[in-house]
């Protein structure tokens, strides 16, 4: 069972960094161990708090980074609520490694609801008339790019340069897969996520990747009890740098 690195805490709230490819919360399909086995075997008080042990928010599966957790109900409430509606009260960050060359800053505010035939997936709904049929939600999402990159030309390994960009992300709105799916519905999926990419461009990530390129690289609140600002942050994690590192930054 992997280490629960801790990044903040006190007597009210933590910090923690879930690793890439376990889930935040147990689910149907019984994978192990998941952030909330690690945070309770460090911490069993923890289930005294309810059925989710003060986890406040969730991670997808394949991507790692930056969670809060609250250390009484009471907290627990008021923090869901802040991360559940669209609030700038809190500031989520992410790195994304995308495929394409991106421009360099842009906003992408769409709709998104749950798949009508894909209950694992969700859409960016594409009228007014599918969102409202689909009780869709709206989002925001704001990416600004850091780095373009093509990838080092290494036949049979890269028979082809494949094209890239990092992105730092922020997002104001906490709706699932909201990242994924608002990249994918402009033409540029996150590397490594065979869910929101098509056949055409899956063809074009050609990097040996173990899971999608996604972290949660800071989070910024004030404390719910004392207003202090919090302003947390997380190095990408060693598996995504050597992802980077078979790529070539672009002039």
């Amino acid at each position: 069972m992997p280490l629960i690195k801790i990044h903040y805490e006190d007597s009210d709230i933590m910090v923690v960094e879930k690793p890439g490819g376990i889930p935040t919360l147990p689910a149907r399909n019984g994978i192990k161990p998941t952030l909330y086995d690690l945070i309770t075997k460090k911490y069993p008080e923890q289930l005294k708090i309810n059925n989710e042990a003060g986890i406040v928010h969730r991670l997808d599966n394949e991507t790692s980074g930056l969670v809060l957790i609250a250390k009484n109900p009471a907290l627990y409430q008021e923090l869901r609520k802040l991360f559940s509606e669209d609030s700038k009260k809190i500031t989520k960050e992410y790195i994304a490694l995308v495929i394409g060359h991106t421009k360099k800053d842009g906003e992408i505010n769409t709709w998104i609801a749950h798949h009508p035939e894909k209950q694992n997936k969700m859409i960016v709904c594409s009228s007014q008339k599918q969102a409202e049929e689909l009780k869709a939600r709206k989002a925001f999402t704001e990416f600004h790019t850091t780095n373009i990159f093509t990838t080092k030309y290494d036949p049979p390994n890269f028979p082809f340069l494949g094209k890239y960009s990092l992105l730092t992300i922020k997002i104001a709105t906490g709706i699932r897969h909201q990242i994924r799916a608002h990249l994918a519905s402009i033409g540029h999926p996150i590397a490594g996520d065979k869910l929101y990419q098509n056949a055409k461009i899956r063809q074009k990530d050609i990097l040996p990747h173990k899971r999608i390129f996604l972290h949660a690289t800071k989070l910024t609140f004030k404390h719910p009890k004392t207003s202090k600002l919090i302003d947390i942050s997380s190095p990408l994690p060693n598996d995504l740098i050597k992802i980077l590192r078979l790529l070539v930054i672009c002039n």
